[in-house]
C-alpha cells in the first residue's frame, strides 16, 4: 500500500545482495578459522506470513520464475555459485515454507538449473492435519515436494504430524521415501508444550524405526512399543 514495512528482505536489491553475500562469506571464513568443517549455512525467509516484496524488480523476478519466491530463488542461485567457487566444500540450506513464499518451487528458465550445493528442506505447514498426502486436499503439497525433488538432489522435509494421527505419519514418510527425499525431521507436539501429548513417544518410536527400514511392520512396532511402555 505504498509504505515500507519490515517483514522480509528485498532480494532484488543489488546493494542488499552485495552486503548479504559479504556477511555470508565472512561467516564462512570465521567458522573455518575456528577449525570447523563440513559447514552448512542456513539462508531462509523470516517466519512472517506474506510475500517478500512488491517493488518493480521483485515483481519482475516473480514473473521470471512464475512463483512468489522468485526474488529469493534468484539470489539463492547467485550466492550458491559464489560459495561453490570459493568454498566447494560448503553447503547452503533453505526452507521451502509457506504457500505465500517458498513452498512452490520455481519454474527454471531454459539453460538454468538449481545448484547441487544447497539443501531444500520442504515444510508444508499449511496442510490439512486430518488427512495424508494421498488425499485430494493435501495432494498439491505432495506434488510441490515432488517438483522440488526434480530440481535438486538434496531435499529434506520438515514435517508436522498434527493431531497424533499415526497412520498419516506412516503414509507420508513412505511417500517421502518414494519421492527420493534424503532426510526427514518431524516436529512433534512434545517439543512445543509442557509434557507429551498425541502419543508423542509412540510417534517418535515409529518414525525412527521407519527411517531405519521403511518397510517395517507398523502394527508389530506399535505392539512392541506398547508392550514395553505399558
Amino acid at each position: 500500500s505504498g509504505k515500507r514495512i519490515v517483514n522480509q528482505l528485498c532480494f532484488s536489491n543489488p546493494g542488499l545482495r552485495k552486503e548479504l553475500t559479504k556477511n555470508i562469506m565472512e561467516h564462512i571464513r570465521r567458522l573455518k578459522a575456528e577449525g570447523q568443517e563440513r559447514l552448512m549455512l542456513d539462508l531462509s525467509a523470516h517466519d512472517n506470513p506474506g510475500e517478500f516484496c512488491y517493488c518493480p524488480d521483485c515483481e519482475s523476478l516473480k514473473k521470471k520464475y512464475q512463483v512468489v519466491g522468485g526474488p529469493f530463488y534468484d539470489y539463492l542461485l547467485e550466492i550458491c555459485a559464489i560459495v561453490k567457487e570459493k568454498h566447494p566444500d560448503v553447503m547452503l540450506h533453505t526452507l521451502a515454507y509457506r504457500l505465500c513464499q517458498t513452498q512452490k518451487p520455481p519454474v527454471m528458465p531454459d539453460g538454468m538449473a538449481f545448484p547441487d550445493n544447497i539443501v531444500i528442506q520442504y515444510a508444508s505447514v499449511e496442510d490439512n492435519g486430518d488427512v495424508d498426502w494421498n488425499h485430494p486436499i493435501n495432494h498439491g503439497a505432495y506434488e510441490d515436494m515432488l517438483a522440488w525433488c526434480k530440481l535438486t538432489p538434496h531435499v529434506w522435509t520438515w514435517y508436522y504430524p498434527f493431531n497424533g494421527m499415526l497412520d498419516r505419519l506412516v503414509t507420508d514418510i513412505r511417500l517421502m521415501h518414494k519421492a527420493g527425499v534424503e532426510g526427514a525431521f518431524v516436529e512433534l507436539s512434545g517439543g512445543n508444550y509442557n509434557g507429551a501429548i498425541d502419543f508423542t513417544e509412540l510417534q517418535i518410536y515409529i518414525y525412527n524405526k521407519l527411517l531405519q527400514n521403511i518397510d517395517r511392520d507398523v502394527p508389530a512396532l506399535v505392539k512392541e512399543f506398547t508392550d514395553h511402555q505399558y
